[in-house]
């Protein structure tokens, strides 16, 4: 296999909204990423697809919890070497507690257990990515 240049144009959106009111905070955030490879007319290989991302976020003294909506667009512009991949919406709920310099998060992630695949992923044709599953994450700070 050997590698080569070709002549490539990138362009991109990034669009960010937030608010807060009193102990309640809204994000939204949407990135669109467009490449060209102008060398072969095509769609640029492995760019990420269209995303969209909704936090509803709730925090009273050392708690702080989360809901996140994902929307990953579906991938058909497709470059050499690539297949599509179907769009799919995620659901997540976090809870995070902080005392002093110690930071413990508990992360439900896909609660809606659906399946999806990531577009850059080499696995992707053969394994999706993890269904309804937790994480815990503990930070000690110093």
């Amino acid at each position: 296999y050997k590698t080569k240049g070709v002549e490539a144009l990138i362009k991109g959106l990034e669009f960010n909204l937030n608010y807060s009111y009193y102990n309640f905070n809204i994000s939204y955030d949407f990135s669109l990423v467009r490449g060209y490879n102008l060398t072969n007319e095509l769609p640029l290989s492995y760019m990420n697809p269209d995303k969209q991302i909704l936090i509803l976020e709730y925090q009273k003294e050392s708690m702080n919890y989360k809901f996140r909506f994902s929307n990953i667009h579906s991938q058909s512009r497709l470059g050499e070497f690539e297949s599509y991949t179907p769009s799919s919406f995620l659901v997540d709920f976090i809870i995070g507690y902080t005392m002093q310099n110690h930071n413990v998060t508990i992360q439900f992630n896909n609660i809606l257990n659906e399946e999806y695949y990531n577009h850059l992923s080499k696995i992707k044709s053969i394994m999706p990515e993890a269904g309804r599953n937790i994480i815990i994450y503990y930070k000690m700070f110093f």
